[in-house]
């Protein structure tokens, strides 16, 4: 398996070229998970994770004042609050990526960052991506430039080609 990691600075544009790039045709040909910002009257309120071998949706991560009724935080970031359910699912769709069918180009994780240093956020999901040895499928990464070092230390990626992105 291919390792592609997508870098750029924050709001540089990184999950827009994803989607560009990878999603366009509309076909589910990648499966994985893309954090879509989310917004209320201007303000990024939150992230919800998109499935993009489906097309399902759910929160991830909110401003504590976005926050819906039955929230149920499982860590912080930042300003966020990051939900149980969207954790649990986000690296449910990544995982099952590598078992589910037509995702013959590749898979998506959006993104490797801070809470992954840490061994939260979709650091299960990228663990078990990168224990895959499928030839036929490339892992497309999402890395912040800051992270990309840290992540390829502790996640241990040997090989990988850097694909930098700005607006």
């Amino acid at each position: 398996m291919a390792v592609i990691i997508i870098t750029g600075e924050t709001d540089s544009g990184k999950t827009t070229w994803c989607k560009r790039n990878l999603l366009e045709n509309g076909e589910h040909e990648y499966g994985g998970v893309l954090l879509l910002k989310i917004y209320s009257r201007g303000e990024r309120i939150g992230y919800d994770a998109l499935n993009t071998g489906t097309g399902q949706t759910v929160p991830f991560a909110r401003l504590d004042k976005f926050k819906t009724p039955h929230w149920d935080e499982e860590e912080r970031i930042g300003g966020f609050s990051i939900s149980k359910e969207g954790k649990s699912l986000a690296n449910m769709w990544i995982c099952y990526a590598f078992t589910g069918t037509g995702y013959n180009r590749g898979i998506i994780i959006d993104e490797a960052g801070p809470l992954e240093l840490d061994s939260g956020g979709l650091a299960e999901g990228l663990c078990f991506a990168l224990k895959r040895t499928e030839p036929d499928h490339n892992l497309y990464l999402v890395v912040r430039r800051d992270c990309v070092e840290p992540v390829v230390k502790k996640f241990n990626i040997r090989n990988y080609q850097l694909i930098p992105v700005s607006l």
